[in-house]
């Protein structure tokens, strides 16, 4: 009969835990910003020299994802909450970088058209349509009176329908709800000019009369 050693003095197995020699605050910075940590992978001996420059590229993937974050937003958001397995700490790995990408998401502005896109791509200050347009002046610009300004005081809280009644133009389009609730429309879009002096006229009229009433 073979001796066995006690269950005290059983030796016990090395627990492969790969979190177990990394830096902890840097996993934690990773986490806040959103970057993917690189952990060694799995099965491969790595030396001593493959695990310096493993750490210099996570330390320098977080550092410049920190630089940009404080560019934009102007501080970092707090580390997520620890995950009770590696799976779990990858899925809110990935929910914090969308959040993050959605923090960093800014408007560019076209000089000529002035309008604002969201991520849009513009080559100083300009948009790829105006950038296509070789006409001069282009069409969308200032100099071919395409800029519509600032809405006036007296009329930036007019109702839809005093805006309706005094519009020059009566927009006619065809509109469909479809079955999910969305909005379409289909065919042509006509406009036709509208009498603005008839409502001004029976306006002033009006006015008129209830002064004699009064």
């Amino acid at each position: 009969m073979k001796n066995r050693l006690p269950a005290a003095q059983q030796p016990v197995p090395e627990v492969n835990d790969r979190n177990q020699f990394e830096d902890l605050h840097l996993i934690a910075r990773a986490s806040a910003v959103g970057v993917q940590y690189e952990f060694a992978q799995h099965g491969i001996v790595e030396t001593e020299d493959d695990k310096r420059k493993r750490q210099r590229r996570n330390q320098r993937k977080i550092t410049d994802e920190e630089k940009r974050l404080r560019e934009v937003v102007g501080g970092l958001p707090p580390p997520p909450l620890a995950g009770s397995s590696k799976q779990e700490d990858n899925a809110y790995c990935a929910i914090r970088a969308f959040e993050v990408e959605q923090m960093t998401y800014a408007f560019s502005h076209c000089e000529v058209c002035t309008k604002r896109r969201l991520e849009c791509k513009s080559t100083r200050n300009m948009c790829s349509r105006c950038k296509r347009d070789k006409k001069v002046p282009k069409v969308w610009s200032d100099e071919n009176n395409m800029d519509p300004l600032c809405v006036p005081e007296e009329l930036s809280e007019m109702s839809d329908a005093k805006q309706m009644l005094i519009a020059r133009l009566a927009p006619t389009v065809h509109v469909h709800m479809l079955k999910h609730g969305g909005i379409a429309s289909r065919g042509h879009c006509i406009a036709s000019p509208q009498a603005v002096q008839e409502p001004q006229l029976f306006s002033n009229a009006y006015q008129q009369r209830w002064i004699s009433y009064v």
